[in-house]
């Protein structure tokens, strides 16, 4: 034979065959025996999958075998989230390539707690953007391993964080920015955490930034690691050099920056870089191991997943709200902001928490909220296919639009002002395949027609709940039409608690108009319960 091959004999045994040459060095196996008519049989342990897996046989682990897949009774283990926490228990350093809604909080939860069940760690530390923190990390560890395993958010003042960090818990999860902290990272680095989950590692791409510099000393004297992340190079080469760099993927060299650029890249002018054609496959040479799934090719998960992102206010907007709430007006950059009746403080609200407010004379004041612009960008540079972002004012579609633009990606925009003719243009571009012209479109929804087909579009963001339940659903239906090939993700970003209930009464298909309704009264009363 020529080709190594494996399988499993009554539940117990791996047994491999293939030719002598191909054999020989898996008789260094802690337990073998020899097959009298040639081969060789390993037993089927944890240990001895990942012993197989390291000297790059393709063994599977006994997790499907010995696990029982904790979940409440409305979720259910997909095929390609039991192949994910598969490929981690068996792999020590390794590369998650799976898109936004593919379930990779839930698989590294399961690989997670079978490697603390059969003893090869003790903790685990995950390192997360905030938003996918409180919204995917939190609430899957809840639910899965309610009552079996003990997990705590380090989030919070820094006494709070360090109370929590010093802590008998099973997983630590952390902001990524949370690591900043000297007291903090010196306690977590004392945890010495057996296991290390990076989720969205294109947060750590830049080698020379201290997010880098905070987050390999961690990895490093881990047994475990992992980088989740659904498009690895969203800008380009550049963007896998620190992911690569943090599991030593180059080797014993300290190999930098420009190194990887001229491997992947050439110069154009001083300040010009244009990457060789076939980059790709030298990045997929060096991210080993890994395992990879477009959300598209989980053909078990549903056409749409709804996504909560937290994404704080800023201490402006904070101090804007309560000041409205309580007279009825804020001064902002010197302008004068009214809102004489309910329902224009709630208008007044969410153009506040959209970042950009109306003054008495129409002049727009910008509340910059950097950290939906941060996490718009993110799924901009992640989504599968082009994203559409609504925003419910026309202000905060122009101040959107142009930090994309900043960042580098291409966007066009829909508000009340474009004329037909131009819009009709604009979705004739955003049609078009691939993202060589467009990354995204910037819209006020009401500004949508409802015949409009937007298939080219994965991922819809709301970059502030809009008011009435049939806009909402008639936005979200550009994408959710005929030609429709990509599995679909509707992200709610949120930092006012009323926020996220308000998306989820929107999300009811107008069913709760009367719960919509309570809840605008609760904005404007300002409860924050």
């Amino acid at each position: 034979m020529t080709t190594l091959k494996v399988e499993i004999y009554k539940d117990r045994l791996l047994v491999l065959t293939g030719t002598e040459e191909q054999l020989q060095p898996l008789t260094a196996a802690p337990k073998h025996w020899l097959l009298p008519g040639g081969g060789l049989a390993v037993p089927w342990t944890w240990r001895d999958s990942a012993w197989l897996t390291a000297q790059g046989v393709p063994a599977v682990s006994p997790i499907f075998r010995d696990y029982d897949w904790p979940m409440p009774t409305d979720w259910r283990l997909m095929s390609h989230q039991a192949r994910i926490a598969d490929f981690c228990v068996r792999n020590r350093r390794g590369y998650v390539l799976a898109g936004t809604g593919s379930g990779k909080s839930a698989s590294l939860t399961w690989a997670t707690d079978y490697l603390l069940q059969v003893g090869a760690i003790k903790r685990v530390l995950v390192i997360a953007p905030l938003s996918v923190m409180s919204d995917a990390w939190t609430p899957t560890l809840g639910r899965l391993l309610l009552g079996r395993r003990r997990h705590a958010e380090l989030y919070g003042t820094k006494e709070l964080r360090l109370a929590r960090a010093r802590g008998d818990h099973d997983y630590h999860i952390i902001n990524v920015d949370g690591l900043k902290n000297d007291e903090v990272h010196a306690q977590l680095m004392r945890n010495k955490y057996d296991a290390i989950v990076i989720d969205e590692s294109t947060m750590i791409k830049t080698a020379s930034t201290a997010r880098w510099k905070l987050v390999k000393p961690l990895v490093d004297q881990a047994t475990f690691a992992w980088q989740l992340t659904g498009t690895p190079t969203p800008q380009g080469p550049d963007d896998a050099h620190g992911q690569l760099k943090m599991f030593d993927r180059f080797g014993t060299l300290d190999m930098p920056l420009t190194w990887w650029q001229n491997l992947t890249s050439y110069k154009v002018t001083k300040f010009k870089r244009v990457p060789l054609a076939g980059w790709q496959d030298t990045v997929h040479k060096y991210m080993r191991p890994a395992i990879s799934f477009k959300t598209r090719d989980c053909i078990d998960l549903p056409p749409i997943t709804y996504i909560h992102r937290k994404v704080p206010i800023t201490k402006v907007q904070e101090k804007a709200i309560a000041a409205l709430l309580t007279h009825n007006a804020v001064r902002l950059d010197g302008q004068l902001v009214q809102a004489p009746n309910q329902a224009i403080v709630f208008a007044k609200l969410a153009q506040i928490l959209a970042g950009a407010a109306y003054g008495e004379d129409g002049t727009v004041i910008e509340v910059r909220p950097t950290q939906r612009l941060e996490e718009t960008a993110h799924i901009m540079g992640q989504a599968e296919g082009k994203v559409i972002v609504f925003a419910p004012i026309k202000a905060a579609v122009r101040l959107i639009a142009e930090d994309m633009r900043k960042r580098g990606f291409k966007v066009a925009t829909i508000t009340g002002d474009v004329s037909k003719n131009q819009r009709q243009k604009i979705f004739d571009e955003f049609q078009k395949p691939g993202r060589e012209t467009l990354d995204g479109l910037i819209a006020v929804p009401d500004a949508m027609s409802h015949g409009v087909t937007l298939t080219e579009a994965s991922d819809t963001v709301w970059y502030a709940p809009v008011s009435k339940a049939e806009v909402y659903q008639q936005a979200i239906a550009r994408m959710e039409r005929q030609g429709q090939k990509r599995h679909m993700n509707v992200v709610h970003l949120w930092g006012h608690p009323r926020e996220r209930d308000l998306y989820d009464a929107l999300k009811s298909r107008g069913k709760g108009a009367s719960k919509l309704q309570a809840l605008y009264d609760k904005l404007v009363r300002g409860d924050m319960t």
